[in-house]
């Protein structure tokens, strides 16, 4: 993979991800503080909320560097919620509706629905080959890479906020909050690295048949 594609990720989209989930769980158990200062115990009660945020940030960090380690085919699986051929460009030649592509001129160059989903993705791959350094493709390339990555981090830094949820006195809607925000952060960027993957697919349609 490409360096220069995945460059950014980390300080735009993952730093400010991870960032708004530590501050919405400071928020949500910010009641506690004062339960932990009027606690009869509150040597272990501190104790047990310091160990929970040291958890949560366990968690933060390894989300951070495990993306990294994820296999590509796991992070495809977190994003197209599919086990096997994953990606748009296995069934790109199915739905001809883009109306930037001269879908005739695709299916003169062999680009046709009777391919089967493997044949399909390998000749849009030996195409993208051709125009991977086009602008508008890399542009969608490196979009695509940067939602999958943070649809990886929100599943896999989700039980930080969700163990501070079970283990921290708080509001019912802190908690709902903070058991919800994985969830609605994985989903949304799921889908714009859907729509992205797709873009990129057809823009290299585009020029191919430009």
């Amino acid at each position: 993979m490409s360096t220069d594609l995945k460059s950014g990720i980390l300080s735009r989209y993952v730093i400010p991800y991870l960032a708004l989930l530590a501050a919405l769980q400071a928020f949500a158990s910010s009641g506690s503080w004062m339960a932990l200062l009027n606690s009869v115990d509150a040597q272990g009660a501190a104790l047990r909320f310091g160990g929970v945020g040291l958890v949560s940030a366990l968690f933060w960090l390894g989300a951070a560097w495990f993306k990294d380690v994820l296999p590509r085919s796991a992070k495809e699986v977190l994003v197209f919620w599919r086990s096997g051929n994953r990606m748009p460009a296995h069934r790109v030649f199915d739905k001809q509706h883009d109306n930037r592509i001269d879908w005739q001129k695709i299916r003169d160059a062999g680009g046709a629905p009777s391919l089967s989903p493997q044949e399909q993705n390998a000749l849009w791959y030996n195409w993208y080959k051709t125009y991977r350094n086009d602008p508008s493709v890399v542009q969608s390339h490196k979009s695509y890479l940067a939602f999958r990555d943070l649809a990886a981090v929100a599943v896999l830094s989700a039980p930080g906020p969700w163990l501070t949820a079970a283990l921290v006195d708080m509001s019912i809607g802190g908690r709902l909050a903070l058991f919800a925000l994985p969830v609605l952060a994985w989903f949304l960027a799921a889908l714009a690295a859907r729509a992205k993957a797709s873009d990129m697919m057809y823009q290299v349609l585009a020029l191919r048949s430009d």
